[in-house]
């Protein structure tokens, strides 16, 4: 997010070549009253506009609603009843107006319980990736400055966490410690301990911010608790070398979305006996997605939920989020043996074959013009850019280039857009009509057109007249011609 923000350096000191500025970066002249710059750009990292509507509304559906979707999500496809399984058939209608029609009965025969062995599994994965992470040697990757000025160290051994991990749970299945399907048989058990989790570690990560933050300069807050517990205080929170933002979401969430995948990979082989070409399509376009972010970890770090997000229920509570919606297609085809015709495997693949290239020629193109400070090429042609001002904490103005060619200047977030469509193959891949297959799709539609306004709202408290010159040039946020 905010893919833009290419390079920050003070502007007494900046290392860009003259006649690139001449000939290729449009330059918007910064205010001379630093005073008056800080009204105008905002403080970066403290532009928050918390009591208002939008808020609010924000607030209560994540801390409320967000969790009873997941649930209905689980519910649709996992609801058993006298030994019939599936009793929704995946649709969220049907368990929806059975919801409604008696909750009290609905209740009852379907709401999850906590088991000791559901406790088991959590926390014994939990665990295995904490210690993982803590332990495995990696390469060292930094993080842009924060508002305080701090340029924080990250181990980057995502990768090698995410292979061993797989290679002892693939051992253990395979020695007939475990069953292939553990995951999948304590879903529900699962389900309820990590919203208690996710729960338990958003009071932590608030009351840490206050009593003992690790980086105490950077916390933030509106003064809306509600909405302070929801977005969080603390930027950075750390526990020694335990990175929270990095740990729960780059390693426990995005681990976790895969190694749940191939569980309902060995549950539809166990209840059909055999696994389709729908769920080996679905399961390898979204293995391919997470093992690209392991790949490119060192670019996760200059990403939203590093360089802007602070450590809220948001983040904390977000990997059951993530984890629950994001296999919701391979959990409808654990429950449904649908075999696609080699044309619908061939368009999903094309389609996911075009969005994947667009999704890293545009964050290629990204790191290149911020690495060679605008001296390179794109496409054949040397790119272009925009450099604009902003104002610190500290009151001290710096500079920053926002790349206007390649992809990023056909849309603002044209990367989205990749996004969006390669989620899209993820749910067509499944060959299922159920809503709940493209659960997603829709989440990553409705998250990155949000983060696409945040991000503006972000930009334009921090750059000021600056983000209007780069809008009026890239007039487009994801969609070319449309929004």
């Amino acid at each position: 997010g905010g893919g833009q923000i290419l390079t920050d350096q003070p502007r007494t000191n900046s290392n860009i070549e003259p006649n690139v500025l001449t000939q290729r970066i449009t330059k918007v002249s910064p205010l001379s009253d630093p005073t008056q710059a800080k009204q105008v750009h905002g403080q970066w990292g403290r532009s928050v506009k918390a009591n208002n509507l939008g808020a609010y509304l924000q607030t209560f559906f994540v801390l409320a609603v967000a969790p009873i979707i997941v649930y209905l999500v689980h519910i649709s496809s996992h609801a058993e009843r006298n030994g019939q399984f599936n009793v929704f058939h995946n649709s969220l209608f049907e368990t929806i107006s059975e919801l409604v029609k008696n909750p009290v009965q609905f209740g009852h025969d379907f709401l999850p319980v906590i088991t000791w062995t559901g406790i088991a599994i959590y926390f014994s994965w939990y665990l295995l990736l904490l210690v993982l992470t803590l332990l495995i040697p990696g390469p060292k990757g930094v993080g842009h400055p924060t508002p305080a000025g701090h340029v924080l160290e990250y181990d980057v051994n995502g990768l090698a966490v995410f292979l061993a991990s797989h290679a002892i749970v693939g051992i253990m299945v395979m020695s007939g410690i475990i069953k292939a399907t553990l995951v999948v048989d304590h879903l529900g058990s699962l389900l309820v301990i990590a919203n208690i989790w996710g729960l338990f570690l958003a009071v932590l990560s608030y009351i840490k911010a206050f009593t003992f933050p690790s980086y105490p300069h950077d916390n933030k807050v509106t003064g809306v608790l509600p909405y302070d517990f929801l977005m969080g205080v603390e930027f950075n929170p750390r526990v020694g070398k335990l990175d929270f933002k990095l740990f729960h979401v780059g390693r426990l969430a995005m681990i976790s979305w895969s190694i749940i995948n191939l569980s309902f990979a060995a549950k539809q082989y166990e209840l059909f006996g055999k696994i389709t070409n729908s769920m080996v399509l679905t399961v390898a376009l979204q293995l391919l997605y997470i093992v690209d972010f392991f790949v490119r970890e060192d670019w996760y770090l200059r990403t939203i939920d590093i360089e802007h997000d602070h450590f809220g229920f948001y983040l904390a509570w977000g990997h059951v989020w993530l984890v629950w919606i994001y296999t919701a297609s391979s959990s409808v085809l654990s429950r449904n043996a649908i075999e696609l015709p080699w044309y619908h495997v061939m368009m999903v693949l094309l389609l996911c074959a075009f969005s994947y290239t667009v999704f890293l020629q545009s964050n290629q193109q990204k790191d290149r013009f911020r690495k060679t400070h605008g001296q390179c090429t794109i496409f054949g042609k040397p790119a272009t850019g925009l450099k604009v001002t902003y104002t610190t904490i500290h009151g001290e103005m710096k500079e920053s280039l926002l790349l206007t060619s390649g992809w990023w200047g056909v849309a603002r977030h044209f990367n989205y857009f990749a996004d969006i469509l390669l989620s899209l193959s993820i749910g067509l891949a499944t060959g299922s009509a159920s809503i709940v297959a493209y659960a997603y799709f829709l989440n990553m539609f409705v998250l990155l057109i949000h983060r696409s306004y945040r991000d503006d709202s972000r930009c334009r408290d921090k750059y000021g007249p600056g983000w209007e010159k780069y809008c009026a040039i890239v007039k487009y946020r994801i969609f070319p011609g449309i929004f």
